[in-house]
């Protein structure tokens, strides 16, 4: 990929490759769907409405955190292959309660 960066709001971006800073933009914003999503799961009473439905929407929004998470690691695997396992791990967990809930 070389040493070229890109820096954005004083953060340093390992690369210049437009398709790259565009995965990692929707990366981003993925990751911060998760946030608010998560927290208005975990802050909804546990019943039918609206602790069902952020939960979904979290989920898929942290698939699409796990995929972009791993295309970026693959672009970098050196650097990166420890935030895959990261992103592995976190997938698998909310997979595990999707599934123990259906129980």
């Amino acid at each position: 990929m070389g040493d070229a960066a890109t820096e954005i709001a004083g953060i340093k971006i390992p690369s210049t490759d437009p398709v790259f800073l565009t995965v990692v933009g929707v990366h981003i914003l993925l990751g911060l769907a998760c946030t608010i999503t998560g927290a208005m799961a975990m802050l909804s009473r546990k019943r039918a409405g609206p602790h069902p439905r952020y939960g979904t929407i979290y989920f898929w929004c942290l698939v699409g955190v796990f995929l972009t998470a791993t295309s970026l690691a693959a672009v970098r695997w050196v650097h990166d292959y420890h935030l895959f396992i990261l992103g592995a791990l976190s997938f698998a967990a909310a997979y595990l309660v999707l599934t123990m809930r259906d129980r």
